[in-house]
């Protein structure tokens, strides 16, 4: 029986294990290329700590089978950040979802970036938060009309660019990916 290459990286005894992640949803595949790039760069596990916040994104420390950091809601940044400072030899990984960029922990942020910690931050954006009901996110791409009657326009149309706003606050490296692709819907006449 063939085993997905990621399951050497992947701690089968945690809490919510396998995962908690809903079909269809990225978050697993990140999870899956950033093990993936700690293996193709030949970084030592041992040396390589995941940091995470709440949410959907903040459990994907929790998979990694070697240490890391679950911590407070929005603060996963301010976590990295003090690791990295009391221990610059680990390769510090923190990701989060938008919320926790974006809202809650925006302007650890802006402050990590100003910085220029010297670690990688991966933000997810998932579009809304799935974990609480599926509320919307400052990343948020639409919403239902009934929604619509209740947020002002200026809200609609506001979205918050992160990596905009890291490019313009860091002399670091900034990339934005989107992994968003179109479900075949049933029966669909276009496919």
């Amino acid at each position: 029986m063939l085993k997905h290459p990621a399951l050497k990286y992947f701690r089968l005894d945690g809490p919510g294990t396998p995962h908690v992640w809903c079909t269809g949803c990225g978050i697993g595949q990140v999870w899956y290329y950033t093990a993936k790039a700690i293996e193709e760069l030949g970084l030592d596990t041992n040396k390589v700590l995941w940091v995470g916040g709440s949410g959907c994104t903040g459990r994907m420390c929790t998979y990694w089978y070697k240490d890391y950091f679950h911590t407070l809601h929005g603060r996963p940044l301010a976590f990295a950040t003090g690791v990295k400072l009391a221990r610059p030899e680990l390769t510090v990984i923190c990701h989060m979802g938008d919320g926790e960029a974006a809202a809650i922990g925006g302007n650890h942020l802006i402050q990590t970036a100003r910085r220029n910690v010297e670690l990688v931050a991966i933000c997810i954006n998932n579009f809304n938060y799935g974990m609480t009901g599926g509320q919307f996110s400052p990343r948020s791409i639409s919403v239902t009309s009934k929604r619509a009657e209740q947020m002002s326009q200026e809200e609609l149309n506001d979205k918050i660019l992160v990596g905009e706003l890291v490019d313009r606050e860091s002399p670091g490296f900034c990339a934005s990916l989107h992994d968003i692709a179109k479900k075949k819907a049933a029966g669909d006449p276009h496919e």
